[in-house]
């Protein structure tokens, strides 16, 4: 029955009602979709890329003369870095997961026109890039030496080689089967026999709606060449002093031009993200303290509107508790509504 007293008392003069009402409506639309957002970005950023990201170091690397690189001269510079004590891996790759940049193409399960497509990212990387990502291979096997073609200036993947699939594309193109042993095919109808799958795995652009998809060509280009190297967990920024230092001692073949990590590539291609984020919990909590006071003040101003009636209800036996349990209950009514 006080429920209902309290609001046939708001419906005669709704005013200030509405108005509170009104305020908490429209906080609470901005509130939860600036969470929405915020929660969409920090799930975007924290997502599981497939590899050691945490324990990987990137090395770029300038081509000083028409000898590098080339297998041999990629195996002589892994060879000195496995040397240095604390590295579990090293491998060439001609772009960096996750830095924004990359190669991308669709891959077909036939030679058909009608045949299907998936688009995806491709890197060309040598036989070692498995471990040197900390990739999980589920099918098949990984890349054999020999296998590594070298592909010159050509920026993108030779077809007619092999090639390493991520899950997400194989299930694509293979729907119920096993992809091992079967071949894809490029627009141009190139061949290239799938000889195993990784379960995960990201490419170069996090807002690219095919960004999981990726496949790998043992090849080496001119073009883009970039050394990754996986460390022991804990090791990796000594080691990249270290690693930098060593590599810099020999530069008639190449030059080092910047060694990083990939955890410092991967906050940099998200820092729009994060910013986004940080900015949205600010207005979030800006806008809670703000709306919080705005209704303080307007259930401050009804209440003084009726003091009158509080007297009155006080002059007849009411306790300071029933008053302000009134009130409480109005403000929730509101609220609720």
């Amino acid at each position: 029955m006080e429920i209902l007293t309290i609001a046939r008392a708001l419906w005669r003069k709704p005013t200030g009602a509405l108005l509170v009402a009104l305020q908490i409506a429209i906080s609470l639309a901005i509130v939860i979709n600036a969470a929405l957002f915020v929660h969409t970005r920090v799930d975007k950023v924290q997502r599981d890329n497939g590899m050691d990201t945490k324990n990987i170091i990137a090395i770029y690397t300038l081509s000083s003369d028409k000898t590098y690189p080339s297998p041999t001269t990629i195996d002589q510079d892994i060879e000195t870095i496995r040397q240095v004590p604390g590295v579990i891996s090293a491998a060439y790759i001609s772009g960096i997961p996750e830095s924004g940049s990359g190669s991308g193409i669709g891959i077909k399960n036939a030679t058909e026109d009608n045949a299907k497509e998936v688009p995806l990212n491709t890197y060309q990387a040598d036989h070692r890039i498995v471990e040197a990502l900390g990739l999980t291979l589920i099918e098949g096997r990984s890349f054999q030496a020999q296998e590594v073609a070298y592909a010159g200036l050509e920026a993108m993947p030779r077809f007619g080689k092999k090639v390493l699939i991520t899950r997400n594309v194989a299930q694509q193109l293979f729907p119920g089967e096993s992809a091992v042993g079967k071949l894809v095919y490029s627009h141009l109808n190139e061949a290239a026999e799938v000889i195993g799958v990784i379960e995960h795995m990201h490419g170069a652009w996090p807002n690219w709606e095919f960004f999981g998809q990726v496949a790998l060509f043992p090849s080496i280009s001119r073009l883009g060449t970039r050394l990754l190297v996986r460390t022991e967990p804990g090791r990796r920024d000594a080691l990249q002093t270290e690693l930098e230092a060593l590599l810099s001692q020999d530069q008639s073949r190449r030059l080092i031009s910047r060694v990083t990590s990939l955890q410092a590539i991967r906050d940099d291609t998200y820092n729009d993200d994060i910013a986004l984020a940080k900015l949205l919990l600010v207005v979030i909590a800006l806008l809670t303290a703000i709306s919080a006071l705005g209704i303080v003040a307007l259930a401050s101003f009804t209440v003084k509107q009726r003091t009158r009636q509080i007297g009155t209800r006080r002059a007849i036996g009411a306790r300071k508790r029933d008053i302000l349990l009134y009130f409480f209950q109005e403000n929730s009514l509101i609220s609720l509504f």
